[in-house]
């Protein structure tokens, strides 16, 4: 292809189009996996925030549910910024619309 090295063109036609795919399903695979530890933590007993906001919910504690649920939000604001970050980095069309070009 146009005499090019086969690295080029493994960077540059084959791994920089499939990674933001890539990189959008890891990131709710991490998203999926902080709140499957929610399960994971009842079922085999293990302290942590699943554990908490069980008993939280059990014992209808209001306060402790909603500060819960304001740290998995935060770890979700987290994941998508880090997300972003990374895509602009990867995805060039998105640096130019973030430099407005």
């Amino acid at each position: 292809a146009k005499g090019l090295p086969e690295r080029l063109i493994r960077n540059r036609y084959i791994i920089r189009p499939s990674l933001p795919p890539i990189i959008t399903n890891f990131s709710l695979a991490v998203i999926g996996s902080w709140t499957g530890a929610i399960i994971s933590e009842r079922v085999f007993n293990w302290p942590g925030l699943g554990t908490l906001i069980y008993q939280a919910i059990e014992a209808l504690d209001a306060p402790v549910i909603i500060g819960v649920s304001v740290v998995y939000a935060y770890l979700l604001v987290l994941t998508v910024l880090f997300l972003d970050v990374i895509y602009s980095y990867v995805d060039p069309r998105i640096r130019a619309m973030i430099r407005g070009g």
